[in-house]
Protein backbone atom coordinates (compact mmCIF):
# COMPACT_ATOMS: atom_id res chain seq x y z
CA UNK A 1 0.00 0.00 0.00
CA UNK A 2 1.39 3.38 -0.68
CA UNK A 3 1.75 5.24 2.11
CA UNK A 4 0.88 9.49 2.31
CA UNK A 5 3.00 12.09 3.83
CA UNK A 6 2.07 13.72 6.79
CA UNK A 7 2.08 17.01 5.19
CA UNK A 8 -0.91 15.18 2.83
CA UNK A 9 -2.74 13.90 5.55
CA UNK A 10 -2.82 16.99 7.48
CA UNK A 11 -4.39 18.21 4.63
CA UNK A 12 -6.52 15.99 3.60
CA UNK A 13 -7.76 15.39 7.32
CA UNK A 14 -8.03 18.80 8.13
CA UNK A 15 -10.78 18.83 4.80
CA UNK A 16 -12.78 15.45 5.45
CA UNK A 17 -13.21 16.93 9.44
CA UNK A 18 -15.12 20.09 7.68
CA UNK A 19 -17.03 17.90 5.54
CA UNK A 20 -18.47 15.89 8.23
CA UNK A 21 -21.41 17.79 8.28
CA UNK A 22 -22.15 17.86 11.79
CA UNK A 23 -21.17 20.68 14.43
CA UNK A 24 -18.63 20.49 16.77
CA UNK A 25 -20.85 19.55 19.74
CA UNK A 26 -22.20 16.61 17.98
CA UNK A 27 -18.50 15.73 17.53
CA UNK A 28 -17.29 15.93 21.27
CA UNK A 29 -20.06 13.80 22.14
CA UNK A 30 -19.55 11.10 19.92
CA UNK A 31 -15.69 10.95 20.52
CA UNK A 32 -16.65 11.14 24.41
CA UNK A 33 -14.98 7.73 26.05
CA UNK A 34 -17.93 7.77 27.95
CA UNK A 35 -20.43 6.94 25.19
CA UNK A 36 -21.22 3.23 25.95
CA UNK A 37 -22.55 0.99 23.21
CA UNK A 38 -26.62 2.36 23.61
CA UNK A 39 -29.00 -0.17 24.96
CA UNK A 40 -32.61 1.22 26.16
CA UNK A 41 -32.23 0.13 29.33
CA UNK A 42 -29.49 2.63 30.07
CA UNK A 43 -31.45 5.91 28.64
CA UNK A 44 -34.09 6.57 30.85
CA UNK A 45 -34.73 10.09 29.91
CA UNK A 46 -37.71 10.90 27.93
CA UNK A 47 -37.48 11.83 24.22
CA UNK A 48 -39.41 14.78 22.81
CA UNK A 49 -39.06 14.63 18.70
CA UNK A 50 -41.10 18.00 17.60
CA UNK A 51 -42.50 17.96 14.03
CA UNK A 52 -43.25 21.97 12.75
CA UNK A 53 -45.66 21.14 9.67
CA UNK A 54 -44.79 24.56 8.17
CA UNK A 55 -46.90 26.60 5.97
CA UNK A 56 -50.13 25.97 7.96
CA UNK A 57 -51.74 22.80 7.70
CA UNK A 58 -55.16 23.27 6.86
CA UNK A 59 -56.62 21.23 9.97
CA UNK A 60 -60.02 20.83 9.04
CA UNK A 61 -58.92 18.65 6.14
CA UNK A 62 -56.55 17.13 8.43
CA UNK A 63 -59.30 16.00 11.47
CA UNK A 64 -62.65 16.30 9.46
CA UNK A 65 -65.66 17.23 10.95
CA UNK A 66 -67.37 14.75 8.71
CA UNK A 67 -71.18 14.58 10.51
CA UNK A 68 -71.38 18.54 9.48
CA UNK A 69 -73.27 19.84 7.29
CA UNK A 70 -71.48 23.09 7.30
CA UNK A 71 -68.65 21.68 6.48
CA UNK A 72 -69.62 20.32 3.03
CA UNK A 73 -71.54 23.88 2.69
CA UNK A 74 -68.13 25.94 3.03
CA UNK A 75 -65.82 22.81 0.75
CA UNK A 76 -67.95 21.69 -2.39
CA UNK A 77 -64.71 21.05 -4.30
CA UNK A 78 -62.03 19.86 -1.69
CA UNK A 79 -64.20 18.36 1.09
CA UNK A 80 -63.69 14.51 1.88
CA UNK A 81 -66.81 12.79 1.64
CA UNK A 82 -68.09 11.05 4.76
CA UNK A 83 -67.30 7.53 3.60
CA UNK A 84 -63.34 8.46 2.87
CA UNK A 85 -63.48 9.96 6.36
CA UNK A 86 -61.47 7.40 8.96
CA UNK A 87 -64.02 7.91 11.99
CA UNK A 88 -62.83 8.62 15.24
CA UNK A 89 -66.65 8.93 16.48
CA UNK A 90 -69.77 9.85 15.08
CA UNK A 91 -68.58 13.40 14.18
CA UNK A 92 -64.60 13.77 13.62
CA UNK A 93 -62.11 11.45 11.48
CA UNK A 94 -58.87 11.76 10.06
CA UNK A 95 -58.04 12.47 6.17
CA UNK A 96 -57.45 8.97 4.35
CA UNK A 97 -54.24 9.76 4.07
CA UNK A 98 -53.48 9.29 8.01
CA UNK A 99 -54.03 5.58 7.57
CA UNK A 100 -50.95 4.80 9.87
CA UNK A 101 -51.94 7.30 12.66
CA UNK A 102 -55.53 6.12 12.38
CA UNK A 103 -54.13 2.44 13.63
CA UNK A 104 -52.17 3.99 16.22
CA UNK A 105 -55.07 6.04 17.51
CA UNK A 106 -57.04 2.73 17.82
CA UNK A 107 -53.87 1.31 19.72
CA UNK A 108 -54.22 4.47 22.34
CA UNK A 109 -50.99 6.03 21.14
CA UNK A 110 -52.07 9.14 19.56
CA UNK A 111 -53.75 11.93 21.77
CA UNK A 112 -55.34 14.64 19.17
CA UNK A 113 -56.11 18.24 20.81
CA UNK A 114 -58.70 20.37 19.14
CA UNK A 115 -59.01 23.82 18.81
CA UNK A 116 -55.50 24.98 19.38
CA UNK A 117 -54.97 28.54 19.06
CA UNK A 118 -53.78 31.90 20.75
CA UNK A 119 -55.46 34.88 21.42
CA UNK A 120 -55.96 37.92 18.91
CA UNK A 121 -54.32 35.37 16.22
CA UNK A 122 -51.97 36.69 13.24
CA UNK A 123 -52.21 35.32 10.07
CA UNK A 124 -48.69 35.86 9.30
CA UNK A 125 -46.60 32.95 8.75
CA UNK A 126 -43.98 34.56 10.31
CA UNK A 127 -45.43 36.39 13.03
CA UNK A 128 -47.27 33.24 13.93
CA UNK A 129 -44.80 31.01 13.94
CA UNK A 130 -42.38 33.38 15.91
CA UNK A 131 -45.49 33.21 18.78
CA UNK A 132 -45.58 29.30 18.56
CA UNK A 133 -41.58 28.94 19.04
CA UNK A 134 -41.62 31.83 21.69
CA UNK A 135 -44.75 30.91 23.21
CA UNK A 136 -45.63 34.38 23.89
CA UNK A 137 -48.24 35.98 21.62
CA UNK A 138 -48.23 39.51 23.01
CA UNK A 139 -43.99 40.50 22.74
CA UNK A 140 -41.33 39.60 20.05
CA UNK A 141 -39.87 37.62 22.35
CA UNK A 142 -35.94 36.49 21.46
CA UNK A 143 -36.09 33.37 23.04
CA UNK A 144 -37.63 29.87 22.87
CA UNK A 145 -39.98 28.10 24.36
CA UNK A 146 -37.85 24.35 24.49
CA UNK A 147 -34.30 26.77 24.75
CA UNK A 148 -35.45 28.25 27.55
CA UNK A 149 -36.47 24.54 28.88
CA UNK A 150 -33.38 23.71 28.23
CA UNK A 151 -31.94 26.74 29.63
CA UNK A 152 -33.79 26.40 33.22
CA UNK A 153 -33.00 22.79 33.54
CA UNK A 154 -28.86 23.35 32.16
CA UNK A 155 -26.88 21.28 34.70
CA UNK A 156 -23.27 22.01 34.83
CA UNK A 157 -21.04 19.80 32.73
CA UNK A 158 -24.75 19.26 30.27
CA UNK A 159 -24.68 16.97 27.69
CA UNK A 160 -23.49 19.13 23.98
CA UNK A 161 -26.40 17.41 22.32
CA UNK A 162 -29.12 17.56 24.46
CA UNK A 163 -30.69 18.90 21.73
CA UNK A 164 -30.24 19.03 18.27
CA UNK A 165 -32.00 20.10 15.21
CA UNK A 166 -32.66 18.39 11.59
CA UNK A 167 -32.39 20.37 9.03
CA UNK A 168 -30.07 23.52 7.89
CA UNK A 169 -30.82 26.25 10.33
CA UNK A 170 -31.81 26.30 14.15
CA UNK A 171 -35.71 27.47 14.81
CA UNK A 172 -36.41 29.85 17.10
CA UNK A 173 -38.01 27.50 19.38
CA UNK A 174 -34.61 25.86 19.89
CA UNK A 175 -32.80 29.37 21.01
CA UNK A 176 -31.78 30.80 24.52
CA UNK A 177 -28.85 32.58 25.86
CA UNK A 178 -26.33 30.09 27.08
CA UNK A 179 -27.77 27.26 25.39
CA UNK A 180 -26.07 25.83 21.93
CA UNK A 181 -28.01 23.56 19.95
CA UNK A 182 -26.48 22.32 16.98
CA UNK A 183 -28.08 21.36 13.86
CA UNK A 184 -27.52 18.96 11.11
CA UNK A 185 -28.93 17.68 8.17
CA UNK A 186 -28.46 14.70 7.65
CA UNK A 187 -25.76 11.94 9.58
CA UNK A 188 -25.04 10.00 6.67
CA UNK A 189 -22.34 12.66 6.10
CA UNK A 190 -20.68 11.35 9.11
CA UNK A 191 -17.47 9.29 8.28
CA UNK A 192 -14.03 9.99 8.61
CA UNK A 193 -13.12 9.29 4.45
CA UNK A 194 -14.38 7.84 1.30
CA UNK A 195 -10.75 7.41 0.77
CA UNK A 196 -9.45 3.55 1.92
CA UNK A 197 -5.83 4.53 1.89
CA UNK A 198 -6.43 7.62 4.55
CA UNK A 199 -8.66 6.01 6.42
CA UNK A 200 -5.75 3.16 7.11
CA UNK A 201 -3.35 5.81 7.65
CA UNK A 202 -5.80 7.71 10.19
CA UNK A 203 -6.37 4.33 12.06
CA UNK A 204 -2.53 3.54 12.33
CA UNK A 205 -1.78 6.91 13.35
CA UNK A 206 -4.43 6.68 16.36
CA UNK A 207 -3.64 3.31 18.07
CA UNK A 208 -2.74 3.06 21.57
CA UNK A 209 0.59 2.39 22.61
CA UNK A 210 2.61 3.21 25.79
CA UNK A 211 3.12 6.73 24.20
CA UNK A 212 1.97 8.45 27.60
CA UNK A 213 2.54 11.94 25.80
CA UNK A 214 -0.17 11.06 23.05
CA UNK A 215 -2.05 9.11 25.23
CA UNK A 216 -4.75 11.39 25.24
CA UNK A 217 -4.92 12.49 21.94
CA UNK A 218 -5.14 8.75 20.84
CA UNK A 219 -7.56 7.88 22.90
CA UNK A 220 -9.43 10.50 21.64
CA UNK A 221 -9.04 9.70 17.78
CA UNK A 222 -9.96 6.15 18.48
CA UNK A 223 -12.78 7.06 19.76
CA UNK A 224 -13.38 9.23 16.73
CA UNK A 225 -12.96 6.19 15.04
CA UNK A 226 -15.04 3.91 17.21
CA UNK A 227 -17.72 6.18 16.95
CA UNK A 228 -17.93 6.67 13.16
CA UNK A 229 -17.98 2.88 13.17
CA UNK A 230 -21.38 3.19 15.41
CA UNK A 231 -22.99 5.24 13.82
CA UNK A 232 -22.39 3.92 10.37
CA UNK A 233 -23.65 0.01 11.59
CA UNK A 234 -27.06 2.41 13.17
CA UNK A 235 -27.74 4.02 9.69
CA UNK A 236 -27.23 0.28 7.87
CA UNK A 237 -30.06 -0.49 10.58
CA UNK A 238 -32.29 2.60 9.45
CA UNK A 239 -32.45 1.46 5.79
CA UNK A 240 -35.85 1.12 4.84
CA UNK A 241 -37.29 4.84 5.86
CA UNK A 242 -39.36 6.40 3.33
CA UNK A 243 -36.84 7.86 0.54
CA UNK A 244 -38.98 11.24 1.18
CA UNK A 245 -36.86 14.41 2.83
CA UNK A 246 -39.04 14.20 6.05
CA UNK A 247 -38.75 10.32 5.96
CA UNK A 248 -34.86 10.68 5.36
CA UNK A 249 -34.92 13.20 8.75
CA UNK A 250 -36.86 10.97 11.22
CA UNK A 251 -34.38 8.13 9.88
CA UNK A 252 -31.39 10.51 11.00
CA UNK A 253 -33.47 11.00 14.37
CA UNK A 254 -33.82 7.64 14.80
CA UNK A 255 -30.05 6.63 14.45
CA UNK A 256 -29.34 9.69 17.23
CA UNK A 257 -31.64 8.00 19.68
CA UNK A 258 -30.56 4.45 19.58
CA UNK A 259 -27.17 5.76 19.16
CA UNK A 260 -27.27 6.93 22.98
CA UNK A 261 -26.01 10.12 22.51
CA UNK A 262 -28.03 11.20 25.69
CA UNK A 263 -30.16 13.47 22.87
CA UNK A 264 -33.71 14.80 25.02
CA UNK A 265 -35.15 17.15 21.97
CA UNK A 266 -35.15 16.60 18.23
CA UNK A 267 -36.67 19.13 16.22
CA UNK A 268 -37.56 18.67 12.28
CA UNK A 269 -40.14 20.22 9.87
CA UNK A 270 -42.13 19.39 6.75
CA UNK A 271 -44.09 21.36 4.67
CA UNK A 272 -45.21 23.01 2.63
CA UNK A 273 -48.90 23.33 3.71
CA UNK A 274 -49.44 26.47 2.53
CA UNK A 275 -52.08 25.60 -0.25
CA UNK A 276 -54.12 28.75 -1.57
CA UNK A 277 -54.78 26.71 -4.65
CA UNK A 278 -55.06 23.28 -5.71
CA UNK A 279 -55.21 21.73 -2.29
CA UNK A 280 -56.67 18.34 -3.53
CA UNK A 281 -53.07 18.16 -5.62
CA UNK A 282 -50.76 18.89 -2.45
CA UNK A 283 -52.21 18.04 0.95
CA UNK A 284 -53.25 14.50 0.51
CA UNK A 285 -49.65 13.83 -0.61
CA UNK A 286 -47.72 15.64 2.44
CA UNK A 287 -50.54 14.04 4.99
CA UNK A 288 -49.37 10.66 3.50
CA UNK A 289 -45.41 11.64 3.41
CA UNK A 290 -45.90 12.66 7.16
CA UNK A 291 -48.33 9.80 7.86
CA UNK A 292 -45.89 7.02 6.50
CA UNK A 293 -42.61 8.51 8.18
CA UNK A 294 -44.00 8.70 11.59
CA UNK A 295 -45.41 4.67 11.01
CA UNK A 296 -41.73 3.54 9.90
CA UNK A 297 -39.87 5.88 12.89
CA UNK A 298 -42.47 4.38 15.45
CA UNK A 299 -42.43 0.59 14.61
CA UNK A 300 -38.53 0.81 14.22
CA UNK A 301 -38.06 2.50 17.91
CA UNK A 302 -40.79 -0.40 18.92
CA UNK A 303 -39.08 -3.13 17.60
CA UNK A 304 -35.83 -1.84 19.39
CA UNK A 305 -37.47 -1.25 22.43
CA UNK A 306 -37.44 2.55 22.19
CA UNK A 307 -40.91 3.25 21.95
CA UNK A 308 -41.91 4.29 25.45
CA UNK A 309 -38.87 6.57 25.79
CA UNK A 310 -40.37 8.73 22.38
CA UNK A 311 -43.02 11.06 22.40
CA UNK A 312 -43.52 13.67 18.57
CA UNK A 313 -45.77 16.78 18.95
CA UNK A 314 -46.90 17.58 15.52
CA UNK A 315 -47.79 20.95 15.03
CA UNK A 316 -48.18 24.13 12.54
CA UNK A 317 -48.51 27.93 13.24
CA UNK A 318 -51.93 27.92 12.09
CA UNK A 319 -54.99 26.34 10.51
CA UNK A 320 -56.76 27.45 7.31
CA UNK A 321 -60.48 28.90 6.55
CA UNK A 322 -63.32 26.97 6.60
CA UNK A 323 -64.65 27.88 3.33
CA UNK A 324 -62.63 27.46 0.37
CA UNK A 325 -61.48 30.33 -2.27
CA UNK A 326 -62.11 30.39 -5.86
CA UNK A 327 -58.52 28.52 -6.51
CA UNK A 328 -59.65 25.48 -5.25
CA UNK A 329 -57.99 25.96 -1.86
CA UNK A 330 -57.92 27.42 1.28
CA UNK A 331 -56.52 31.01 2.97
CA UNK A 332 -54.75 31.68 6.28
CA UNK A 333 -56.90 30.95 9.04
CA UNK A 334 -56.79 30.11 12.93
CA UNK A 335 -57.01 27.28 15.27
CA UNK A 336 -56.29 23.91 14.07
CA UNK A 337 -55.42 20.32 15.97
CA UNK A 338 -52.46 19.32 17.46
CA UNK A 339 -51.38 15.73 17.44
CA UNK A 340 -49.18 13.94 20.48
CA UNK A 341 -47.58 10.48 19.79
CA UNK A 342 -46.46 7.62 21.58
CA UNK A 343 -46.35 4.86 23.99
CA UNK A 344 -46.45 7.10 26.85
CA UNK A 345 -49.60 9.10 25.22
CA UNK A 346 -52.79 8.78 26.50
CA UNK A 347 -54.56 8.63 23.24
CA UNK A 348 -57.93 9.82 22.56
CA UNK A 349 -59.46 13.55 22.14
CA UNK A 350 -58.98 16.13 23.98
CA UNK A 351 -60.64 19.50 23.84
CA UNK A 352 -63.69 20.97 22.00
CA UNK A 353 -64.05 21.09 18.22
CA UNK A 354 -64.65 25.00 16.82
CA UNK A 355 -68.31 25.82 15.98
CA UNK A 356 -68.33 25.70 11.89
CA UNK A 357 -71.59 28.20 12.36
CA UNK A 358 -69.85 30.61 15.10
CA UNK A 359 -66.82 32.03 13.15
CA UNK A 360 -64.43 34.68 13.62
CA UNK A 361 -64.86 36.77 11.05
CA UNK A 362 -64.62 33.50 8.36
CA UNK A 363 -61.77 31.57 10.93
CA UNK A 364 -62.31 28.92 13.40
CA UNK A 365 -62.40 30.15 17.52
CA UNK A 366 -59.31 28.78 18.80
CA UNK A 367 -60.80 26.57 21.88
CA UNK A 368 -57.40 25.52 23.40
CA UNK A 369 -54.46 28.03 24.39
CA UNK A 370 -51.55 26.34 22.56
CA UNK A 371 -49.62 26.94 25.76
CA UNK A 372 -51.90 24.37 27.76
CA UNK A 373 -50.01 21.83 25.50
CA UNK A 374 -46.33 22.96 26.23
CA UNK A 375 -47.05 23.02 29.93
CA UNK A 376 -48.11 19.79 29.70
CA UNK A 377 -45.41 18.62 27.76
CA UNK A 378 -42.94 20.35 30.21
CA UNK A 379 -44.45 19.00 33.72
CA UNK A 380 -46.22 15.63 32.67
CA UNK A 381 -43.46 14.56 30.20
CA UNK A 382 -40.17 16.05 30.03
CA UNK A 383 -40.20 16.41 34.18
CA UNK A 384 -40.13 19.89 34.11
CA UNK A 385 -41.58 23.51 35.88
CA UNK A 386 -43.81 24.84 33.01
CA UNK A 387 -44.05 28.24 34.78
CA UNK A 388 -39.71 28.59 35.06
CA UNK A 389 -40.23 28.38 31.08
CA UNK A 390 -43.79 29.94 30.46
CA UNK A 391 -43.24 32.87 33.10
CA UNK A 392 -46.85 31.75 34.28
CA UNK A 393 -49.31 28.64 34.83
CA UNK A 394 -51.91 27.35 32.24
CA UNK A 395 -54.29 24.56 32.50
CA UNK A 396 -52.51 20.96 31.68
CA UNK A 397 -53.96 18.31 30.31
CA UNK A 398 -53.92 14.17 31.52
CA UNK A 399 -51.64 13.35 28.11
CA UNK A 400 -49.13 11.30 29.32
CA UNK A 401 -48.97 8.00 31.40
CA UNK A 402 -46.98 7.71 34.11
CA UNK A 403 -43.64 5.63 34.93
CA UNK A 404 -41.41 4.24 31.95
Amino acid sequence: MTMITRRDFIIRTGTLLLGLGVGEALLSQLTNPQVAAATPGNSQHPILVVVQLTGGNDGVNTLIPHASGLYYDNRPTIGLQQKQVLALNKDIGLHPSLSGLFGMYQQGKVAVIQGVGYPNPDRSHFRSMDIWHTADPTTHAKNGWLGRYLQDTKKQGDNPVRALEIGSSLSLAMTAADVSVPCIQQITSYRLARDPELLASFKRMYQLDDDAALSSIKVKGNNLILSVEKIQQLQEEAKGYPATNFGQDLATAATIIKGGLGTEVIYTQLGSFDDHAGENNNHPFLLQELDQAIRYFYEDLRKGGWSNRVVLLLFSEFGRRLKENGSGGTDHGTAGPVFMIGDRVKGGLYGEYPSLAALDEGDLRYTMDFRSIYASVIDGYLGGAHKNVLGQTYETLPIFRTGS
